[in-house]
């Protein structure tokens, strides 16, 4: 058995005894799945205070409709379709403005992730490093908010295109599509810093 699948199956186990009235079983799906709810809102909301009441109104709304939940699916992309909900009505109502505040590891158009090496030995390379970082998170922070999901979903939690459709209520081809688009998008918004980068380094 995987380990992904022990744990879809704690998972259940948690729900069945929470629906039994065990407190301290809720308890421990909040603290297994908390910082992931809080990253994912995070980078949608783009303000941590903001992230963190849309947190708590998430596995609350969650607790409330622990009956809805089906065995069948994954508790986890549940759990994150109530979250994108809460957000989204949350960008509605606060009319929110992008202030790129988030941060991704983006993909090449060849579907390679940019690499940011890991440079402690060298104090100009670090800080050329959080220099791309920023670039980064000032690209996705000014995409759509379409296709801002997508990859936050896919790139920092690790959902296949068939969990993100669930999860955003969408087909797995408006995903992939999606997804694409969005990579595309960063390659055009991050090229000018990445060639003049090139060009510092062969002159």
């Amino acid at each position: 058995m995987t380990q992904q699948r022990v744990l879809e199956d704690t998972d259940y186990q948690r729900v069945k005894r929470c629906r039994g009235g065990d407190l301290a079983a809720f308890e421990e799906l909040v603290s297994h799945h908390e910082r992931g709810i809080l990253n994912f809102c995070y980078r949608l909301a783009g303000n941590l205070e903001d992230a963190k009441d849309l947190t708590q109104e998430t596995f609350v709304r969650a607790y409330r409709s622990l009956d809805r939940f089906e065995p069948q699916g994954k508790f986890s992309t549940w759990l994150y379709t109530i979250a994108r909900n809460r957000c989204l009505n949350f960008l509605r109502d606060q009319k929110w403005r992008r202030n790129g505040r988030i941060s991704l590891s983006a993909e090449t158009e060849s579907g390679r992730p940019l690499e940011i090496a890991d440079s402690k030995d060298r104090p100009d390379q670090e800080a050329e490093r959080m220099e791309l970082k920023r670039r980064i998170e000032q690209a996705v922070g000014s995409l759509k908010e379409k296709y801002r999901a997508v990859i936050v979903l896919r790139e920092f939690h690790g959902f296949s295109y068939d969990e993100i459709a669930r999860i955003l209520k969408i087909r797995r081809g408006t995903v992939k599509s999606r997804i694409a688009r969005g990579r595309l998008a960063l390659q055009v918004k991050l090229r000018p810093y990445l060639r003049g980068l090139t060009d510092e380094r062969t002159n």
